[in-house]
């Protein structure tokens, strides 16, 4: 039988993917520039919903039942995350150039250059 949190995360779950369905619902009767313009806010929607998939998300009773009572609680967090001065560009280009190192590496050893040949 499920305590009262599991219950509580499962609705706020249902809550949250109730908010995106309509989004997505709403995003279907506008013309696909709007749809391509709306293409990282869906992204970032859909993957905020999937950070409170009730085995993953750890929240507390206090803390599930005053997000269950925040109305356009996706779009809320949307809008946050917008406001975050964060720069994902740095991640990115850190995580391309390590890649690179890799494919290199992997093309090095793939085609047996050593070291003295590069």
């Amino acid at each position: 039988m499920k305590d009262n949190n599991e219950i509580l995360k499962e609705k706020l779950y249902d809550k949250l993917s109730k908010e995106y369905e309509e989004y997505l619902k709403d995003l279907k009767t506008k013309d696909i520039d709007y749809i391509i313009e709306k293409s990282y806010q869906t992204t970032m929607k859909e993957s905020i919903l999937k950070l409170f998939y009730p085995s993953l998300y750890d929240g507390e009773e206090k803390e599930i039942k005053a997000l269950l009572d925040e109305n356009h609680l996706l779009n809320c967090f949307y809008d946050k995350w917008l406001k975050v001065d964060c720069d994902i560009s740095d991640m990115l280009i850190e995580f391309i150039w390590r890649n690179i190192e890799e494919i290199k590496e992997d093309y090095e050893k793939d085609n047996n250059i050593k070291d003295t040949e590069r």
